[in-house]
C-alpha cells in the first residue's frame, strides 16, 4: 500500500485548510481530492471517511512516482494513536502541525461544531462550562460522532499534543507553524514549508482566502438539520458510503448552504481571561517544548519574563 509522503495532521481550525490547497496546487504534490480521509484515528471511527485499506490505498492512485503524496486529516494530532500508526506505515513520513492562540481555536471548533450539529449549545461560553458534565456522558448533542471532540479544552491543549507527538517523530520529521505568524508572512512560510518537505519553489504569489469565517443563516432551519442528523448516530457505515459517492456528505452540504461569510461575534474580555488561565500550564508546556515564548498569543504572554519560561535552548521545530 502506498503510503502518504507527508501528513498535516491539525489542529483544526488552524489553517490546514489553506496549508492543504496551497500544496494540492504544487506540480510535484499529489493531495486527494477527500480531504481529512482520518483513515489512522483508530480511537476515533466516528471521525474515519475512509475505514479499510483499500478504500485509503485508492485516494493516492493517481499520484504519480515521481510525486510526494500527502494528507490533511486535522484529528490526527489530538489522537492517542494516530502519529504512532502513521510512522508504524511509513517512518519516513514527515509530520506537518499547525497551531493557533487556543482561545481562538476553541472559539471557532465551537462555531464550526454548532453548523454542523455537532454541538446543539450555540452559546462558546456555555458550552466551555459544559465540558464536565459532557466528559460523564450528560447534555450530550442528539448528533454526536465523537463525544470527546466537545472537550474543546482537552482539543485546544496543543502542549499536551506535541509533546506524545514529538515523542514519536523522528529528528528533522517534524515542523510546527504558528498560523497568527503563518499567514502574517505566508509568502516566506510557504517557502520554507516546501524546503522542509524538500519540493523546489512552485513561483506562487498569490495566497487565497481558503477556509473563510462562516455563522448560521437561518437558525429555524439548523435546528430542522439537527434533528435530521440526530437519526445517524449508530452504524454510520451506509451514511460514509453515500457521502464518499456524492464527495460530500448530505448534511455537510446543507450546513454549507445555509451559512454565510461573516465574522464571528468576538469574545468578550472577562471570558478570554478565564479559557486563557485553564490553559495557562499547557500552553507553558508547549513554549517549552519549542524553546520559544507565544508572542503571538497575547492572553498567555503579557507581563511575563523569559526566566519563567524553562525554555529549551536552541529547540526548533
Amino acid at each position: 500500500m502506498r503510503v502518504p509522503d507527508f501528513f498535516i495532521v491539525g489542529a483544526p481550525k488552524c489553517g490546514t485548510n489553506a496549508l492543504y490547497s496551497y500544496l494540492r496546487d504544487h506540480p510535484r504534490v499529489y493531495m486527494p481530492e477527500l480531504k481529512e480521509p482520518h483513515y489512522f484515528c483508530g480511537d476515533f471511527p466516528g471521525l474515519a471517511q475512509v475505514d479499510d485499506a483499500r478504500s485509503y490505498e485508492a485516494l493516492f492512485a493517481q499520484a504519480a512516482p515521481d510525486m510526494l503524496a500527502g494528507e490533511a486529516s486535522v484529528w490526527y494530532l489530538f489522537s492517542d494513536v494516530a502519529v504512532k500508526e502513521i510512522l508504524q506505515a511509513n517512518p519516513a513520513a514527515k509530520i506537518v502541525v499547525a497551531l493557533r492562540n487556543p482561545i481562538d481555536m476553541a472559539h471557532s471548533l465551537h462555531a464550526q461544531f454548532v453548523r454542523l450539529f455537532k454541538d446543539h449549545v450555540t452559546d462558546f461560553e456555555a458550552a466551555w462550562r459544559l465540558q464536565e458534565e459532557r466528559r460523564a456522558g450528560k447534555r450530550l448533542p442528539p448528533y454526536c460522532p465523537e463525544a470527546r471532540c466537545l472537550q474543546y479544552r482537552d482539543v485546544c491543549s496543543f502542549g499536551q499534543q506535541l509533546d506524545r507527538v514529538q515523542s514519536l517523530v523522528p529528528p528533522g520529521q517534524l515542523k510546527v507553524y504558528i498560523f497568527e505568524e503563518f499567514f502574517g508572512d505566508v509568502g516566506r512560510q510557504y517557502a520554507d514549508l516546501l524546503e522542509f518537505l524538500g519540493l523546489e519553489p512552485d513561483g506562487r504569489e498569490v495566497f487565497g482566502v481558503a477556509n473563510e469565517n462562516r455563522v448560521v443563516k437561518n437558525h429555524a432551519l439548523l435546528r430542522f438539520l439537527a434533528a435530521a442528523a440526530s437519526f445517524l448516530p449508530g452504524d454510520l457505515l451506509w451514511y460514509r458510503r453515500v457521502a464518499r459517492a456524492l464527495g460530500i456528505s448530505p448534511l455537510t452540504l446543507l450546513s454549507r448552504y445555509n451559512a454565510i461569510a461573516a465574522s464571528r461575534p468576538a469574545l468578550s474580555p472577562e471570558l478570554r481571561r478565564m479559557v486563557a488561565d485553564e490553559l495557562a500550564d499547557d500552553v507553558r508546556l508547549l513554549e517549552r517544548l519549542l524553546g520559544r515564548r507565544m508572542t503571538p498569543w497575547p492572553e498567555f504572554s503579557e507581563g511575563r519574563e523569559m526566566s519563567n519560561f524553562g525554555l529549551v535552548a536552541g529547540a526548533k521545530y
